[in-house]
């Protein structure tokens, strides 16, 4: 014979999964998936004060709009240009080139900024994917290097690597 506490246990965890069950499915109708946004889901302003705080020898100038949008671009002492073009609250493209010098230690500082920037964007995936590219460039550096990876928010990156015109190209467009 089953006591009746045990009974009272087993419609009392029932209840609590019904309304656990109904808060849940109240929730989503409530809520609903996070609406689209734009671009690249990243404000431009802030991805421009990250850089700077990471790397504060680059200084962004507004130039002439590209494809109808707002045009901003930082260039080093060390063979690097950054493109952000896009709305504030839209950005469209974000792109690092890199044209290493004969200095091997500011070509390797270089390349861990263009990793940063991987993974501002891209996140852990972004830095992992990276890294496999710098390691595929390295066993074979006199041939050309392409790789595309979608990420999460909306992104898409390409990494190219060209022996002939000598440059790293990091670019990140909405998919």
């Amino acid at each position: 014979m089953k006591s009746p506490l045990s009974f009272i246990v087993k419609i009392a965890l029932s209840s609590q999964f019904v309304i656990l069950l109904c808060l849940s499915v109240s929730a989503q109708n409530e809520n609903g998936p996070p609406a689209f946004k734009p671009g690249l889901e990243i404000n431009r302003d802030e991805l421009i004060s990250k850089i700077i705080e990471f790397d504060p020898t680059l200084v962004f100038k507004q130039k002439k709009d590209s494809i109808g949008l707002p045009n901003f671009v930082a260039v080093n002492s060390r063979g690097s240009n950054i493109q952000l073009i896009g709305k504030t609250d839209e950005l469209v493209l974000a792109k690092w080139i890199f044209i290493p010098s004969g200095d091997n230690a500011t070509n390797d500082a270089e390349l861990q900024r263009i990793q940063w920037f991987c993974s501002t964007l891209g996140g852990p995936n972004g830095w992992e994917w990276y890294s496999v590219a710098i390691a595929e460039i390295n066993k074979a550096s006199d041939k050309p290097y392409s790789n595309e990876k979608a990420f999460n928010y909306n992104r898409k990156g390409e990494f190219k690597y060209s022996p002939k015109e000598k440059n790293y190209t990091l670019t990140f467009v909405p998919w």
